[in-house]
């Protein structure tokens, strides 16, 4: 092998892997549009806890879910959403499809940013990534459409053999593979927190963070010297083993041990912590980076090393804009970690305006620079006309108490309302608690006409883990106050 097919080694991707990625990435983006289906009023309505009006204005323009504000409007771009969904997975005019979900996928973002998640963040660049990827070219609609044409233009014998390769190299696949690795390392440089880099205490106090722990991982907080291994294991795990993607040798089964690592990191994941779909978005991206040699193995195939499909060929426009963005992203992510802090808290400058007309900037923050030390619960309490005072919080609604309930996450409804909950204790979002309380009234309002309420209060009961391992008493924090008005 030649020292410029050395080099392409790292950078070159299976089709059959984009074809796995591009039809499980379909069902991720349809599952998607129905786990937010019972929420569209909460979320996505000027009734609900984000009016279009609390969005910043120069937010607005790229997302078409601002060009209505009630239910019946949000629920037929939804619908759209799913639709696209469904054509993206069978690889119909697979380039544009790409592109439509991620301009819906984005569009749906911006409208609401208190309830995204970095798998959010994760599946949207995925998608922008893929545009300028062959997604199509294996397992898809347009692969059967084009292999017919050969068939009726008398052209399938004499198919030129770089035409039937399964490997593909280009800016596009680069593009993959550095972002993923980039997903990983920053978030490494990110988690500067003596708990991260010298202690190895961080994940015992992640694991106290009782609104999205499952029981499993109740199980394993106390766990001291495990604990300390599991956050050791983390910060290798996530700060080196990424650039072993790059190493040119032996990379078919070194790339698959890799994958199975950080796959088996996300199943753990999903076994200690309530996530959502981010663990599973995670590993649908690593399985998009199987080599031809497990593949291969697989199905008994034979791929000619040095031999690529010119399915992945870029105009050459199209490798510079991408070539623009990826220096961009590189630098920002770099600047980013040195300064400190999320890119949007950062004030105005010509990188927050490129990243307001092509949004990709991104900010991989995990846990870091260390896991929050304060825990806590929610009790929206209701007075009745009638005196009663109820905890609405709950979802099933309960007489008003203050004891420490018994699973916190499971007061929860979703993922959505825990990270919009979680979002909404941090000061920099205050002036949205009163949305939530104006939503709780309401909901109430529409299920009981009958029992109208006086005064509504959104309490969060907040509890610090120190570093001793002990709590401090509960504190009860007021966030938002609503009061039925005396005519």
């Amino acid at each position: 092998m030649s020292w410029r097919d050395r080099f392409l080694v790292p950078w070159t991707l299976d089709l059959r892997s984009l074809a796995l990625f591009r039809i499980l990435l379909g069902i991720i983006l349809i599952l998607n549009v129905i786990l937010r289906i019972d929420d569209v009023t909460a979320f996505y309505t000027d009734l609900g806890v984000m009016p279009r009006s609390e969005v910043p204005p120069e937010q607005r323009w790229v997302s078409v879910y601002f060009l209505g504000g009630n239910t019946q409007f949000i629920s037929v771009l939804l619908a759209i959403q799913a639709v696209a969904a469904v054509t993206f997975l069978l690889g119909v005019s697979t380039h544009l499809s790409t592109l439509v979900n991620w301009f819906l996928l984005v569009s749906l973002h911006v409208r609401n940013p208190l309830i995204q998640h970095y798998g959010d963040q994760i599946l949207a660049m995925l998608l922008f990534w893929g545009i300028f990827l062959p997604l199509g070219a294996r397992w898809s609609v347009d692969a059967w459409r084009m292999r017919q044409a050969r068939l009726e233009t008398g052209g399938a014998a004499g198919t030129a053999a770089a035409g039937e390769q399964n490997a593909v190299v280009s800016l596009a696949t680069a593009a993959l593979v550095i972002q993923v690795i980039m997903i990983y390392v920053f978030s490494a440089v990110l988690k500067t927190h003596p708990q991260w880099r010298t202690d190895f205490t961080a994940l015992r106090y992640a694991l106290h963070l009782d609104f999205f722990i499952t029981p499993l991982g109740q199980a394993l907080r106390d766990q001291t010297e495990l604990t300390w291994y599991l956050s050791l294991g983390t910060m290798i795990l996530e700060a080196f083993v990424p650039f072993f993607l790059l190493i040119p040798w032996k990379q078919g089964p070194m790339r698959c041990l890799v994958i199975a690592l950080f796959i088996g990191f996300h199943v753990g994941l999903i076994m200690t912590l309530y996530l959502g779909l981010f663990p599973y978005i995670c590993i649908v991206m690593w399985l998009g980076l199987l080599p031809s040699w497990f593949w291969d193995r697989l199905l008994g195939s034979v791929t000619e090393e040095g031999r690529t499909s010119s399915a992945g060929q870029l105009h050459p426009l199209a490798s510079a804009v991408l070539a623009v963005l990826l220096g961009f992203l590189l630098y920002d992510q770099t600047l980013a970690a040195i300064q400190g802090g999320h890119p949007k808290e950062q004030p105005p400058n010509w990188r927050s305006q490129i990243g307001l007309i092509v949004p990709i900037r991104q900010h991989w923050a995990m846990f870091a620079p260390k896991p929050m030390d304060w825990n806590g619960w929610y009790v929206v309490e209701g007075v009745l006309a009638d005196g009663r005072r109820l905890d609405l919080f709950p979802p099933q609604v309960q007489p008003l108490q203050w004891e420490r309930p018994e699973d916190i996450a499971k007061t929860y409804r979703n993922q959505r309302w825990r990270k919009y909950l979680n979002n909404l204790t941090y000061k920099i979002h205050t002036q949205h608690r009163k949305n939530f309380a104006f939503w709780k009234w309401r909901e109430w309002e529409l299920q009981h006409p009958q029992e109208p309420l006086v005064e509504l209060r959104v309490w969060f009961l907040c509890e610090v883990l120190r570093e001793d391992g002990t709590i401090d008493p509960v504190v009860p924090l007021e966030f938002a106050v609503v009061q039925r008005r005396v005519e």
